[in-house]
């Protein structure tokens, strides 16, 4: 399946597998911590023509990692 919204006939468990579209925390990755470069990240994010996609401006991460 291509990156990008999930054809409208894609069933659940396509859905499902799908990488989760923004850092989730988990009981794994309790931790979220905004990129320093976040401004940077920021403004690219809002100066291209959209595709839905963005680079993150937070990342999840074990506690103390």
């Amino acid at each position: 399946m291509s990156r990008g919204s999930p054809s409208p006939l894609a069933t659940q468990e396509a859905i499902a597998l799908e990488a989760a579209p923004f850092p989730t925390v988990t009981l794994a990755e309790p931790d979220e911590t905004g990129f320093a470069d976040w401004r940077v990240r920021l403004t690219h994010n809002l100066s291209r023509r959209s595709d839905g996609r963005w680079d993150p401006l937070t990342r999840v991460h074990r506690a103390g990692a």
